[in-house]
Order: C-alpha cells, then structure tokens, then sequence
C-alpha cells in the first residue's frame, strides 16, 4: 500500500510538460489507459497534440475509437495518423474537419486497394507540412490552392481526381520531398516543376520526364513495365536543371 500510494505521488508530482512527452510517444489506445495511474493523469491524454491509431482491432472498432478520442479531445491537433485497412468513408469525412486549422502532420494508411476518397476541400489545414497516403482517391475541388507549407508529400497507390499530380505539386511551392508510387501516372510526358523539391521517388509508366527542381539532390525513378512496351522503347529524360546525385532504377 505504501509502495502505491509513493508511486502514485510521484506520477501525480510530475510536471505536465513531461506527460505529454510521454503520452505523444504512446499509441493513443496506451495514452488513454493512462488515465487510471493518479488523477493528475486522468484527463492529460486528451489534450495530447499527436493522435496516432495504429491497426491492432477491426476496422469497425477502430473506427469507433477514433470516433470517441475525437469527441473528447481538446486542444490542437497537430499530427493525426490512421492506419486500417478498410475504414468507412462517411467515418473519414467525418473526421478530416475535426482535425482544425493547426494540423501539421496527417497521415491516412488504408489497404492498397482500399480506394478511400478523401476530399480535400474538407481539410482546413492551412499549417500542413507532412502529408502521407496509401490507398485513396483524393478529390481536390476547383477552388483547391494547394498546401503553401507542405514540405514532405507521399501518395502510395493513390488516385487524383480534379487536378494532375502536376499540378497538385505545383501548389505546393515550399515542397521538399515527393514520392508518387502506383498512382497511376501513366502517360507520355510527365513534368515536375518544385523549385525547394530535394528528394523524388516516383514509379510510373512513362517515356519522358522533365524536372523542374534546381534544389534535387536525389531522384529514384521507377519504369512500371507492364504498360506495354511502347512506352519503355526509349527512356529521353530531360533534366531542366541537371544536379549531382540523381541515381534512376529501372524495375
């Protein structure tokens, strides 16, 4: 008895800045069992910034947990990440304008073939930095002005709808990063034109490739061959602005 009560005065001495650098390094379901250690504790995990649903139930039990945190959380949000398989969409559109103007950091995990659509128009995010997708459809409606502090961008088996992924770069001007992988990018010619982009990935089919990026440092380039042998008879990659380290693979 002695021992807990010593255990729980110290749990309940300790300064708040110090819970929430544990609570943000916890997946949420542990932060909110958290809540039984003191009651200094109880409701610290709903103020954490960083929401982070990692897929160790069913989808529907997921869902319903996001649903719940969501409910009771105060305070910003800054980074949110999912990772489930199938979740609803009415469930995702449902929670992408909860997340508030100060999210920096989103990250929507879903089944390779989930095929989720994820309208942008609900995102009022106007701070993102970090923006990673596996397995959706992104709407962006006409009025769609980009991300302007997106710095790191990772779209994986991901379709656009309403603007090309040139296009969807183009408005995002302080972006550093970019991977686009089996996200249909299949045609002719295909032009990136990021003046900060220092780090490219891209898989696709296509013949020819210009970049626009004065500031690459590095680009991984992979030849999808299976659209048919048209496409991959000749590989003219013209580098606007050619920079060392550039390496290109072909699969």
């Amino acid at each position: 008895m002695a021992d807990f009560e010593l255990n729980s005065d110290f749990l309940s001495s300790m300064p708040s800045d110090i819970i929430t650098k544990i609570l943000v390094n916890l997946p949420i379901k542990e932060a909110v069992r958290t809540s039984t250690l003191s009651s200094k504790w109880k409701y610290s995990w709903t103020s954490i910034p960083d929401l982070v649903f990692i897929k160790d139930t069913t989808d529907s039990e997921l869902v319903r947990s996001v649903d719940k945190v969501l409910l009771v959380h105060q305070g910003p949000i800054l980074k949110f990440k999912i990772d489930c398989d199938k979740p609803r969409e009415e469930a995702i559109n449902r929670w992408l304008p909860i997340l508030g103007h100060g999210l920096k950091d989103l990250c929507l995990w879903f089944d390779c073939f989930a095929g989720r659509k994820v309208h942008l128009s609900l995102l009022s995010c106007l701070k993102l930095e970090h923006l990673k997708l596996l397995g959706c459809i992104v709407y962006a409606p006409q009025c769609f002005q980009g991300f302007k502090l997106l710095q790191n961008l990772k779209m994986y088996a991901c379709d656009l709808v309403g603007i090309t992924i040139e296009e969807f770069v183009s408005s995002c001007p302080m972006l550093e990063s970019l991977a686009c992988c089996d996200n249909g990018v299949h045609r002719i010619c295909l032009a990136i034109c990021a003046p900060n982009l220092k780090q490219l990935e891209l898989v696709g089919a296509f013949a020819n490739l210009s970049l626009e990026t004065p500031r690459l440092v590095c680009a991984s380039i992979f030849l999808d061959t299976e659209i048919g042998s048209s496409y991959i008879a000749t590989y003219d990659y013209q580098f606007s602005n050619p920079t060392s380290g550039v390496c290109k693979r072909k699969i």
